[in-house]
């Protein structure tokens, strides 16, 4: 875990700066969760950029963690919980968010609604 992104403000800071490059950030497509809350809301790169810049300390539920399995690179990890409107009602987003040790670099781990799996 990065020590310089230990609090969720310098946390959202370097996500927020992430963000301002297409290619500092990127959501996992492959998985399931994601790709079907996402299609399912026919929500846009832009759409998922959006909620993400609007993320505050506020929202956090976990972190900082260390993302330390040996299949992945190394980094500073933090979950979030925030309102999200759909067509049928207010839902909470299960947003977490790595970013490696080693890169200034934003990966959306997770992006569905809380509680749900596939």
């Amino acid at each position: 875990m990065r020590k310089d992104l230990k609090s969720v403000h310098a946390f959202l800071e370097m996500v927020r700066s992430c963000l301002q490059d297409e290619d500092s950030w990127d959501w996992l497509t492959r998985r399931p969760e994601n790709r079907s809350f996402v299609t399912g809301h026919g929500l846009s790169r832009a759409d998922i950029r959006r909620e993400l810049e609007t993320l505050s300390s506020k929202h956090r539920t976990q972190g900082p963690m260390d993302d330390d399995a040996m299949c992945r690179e190394a980094g500073t990890v933090f979950v979030f919980s925030k309102p999200f409107e759909t067509e049928t009602g207010l839902i909470n987003l299960y947003i977490k968010i790595k970013i490696p040790d080693d890169e200034p670099f934003c990966i959306v781990v997770s992006f569905h609604e809380e509680g749900r799996v596939g």
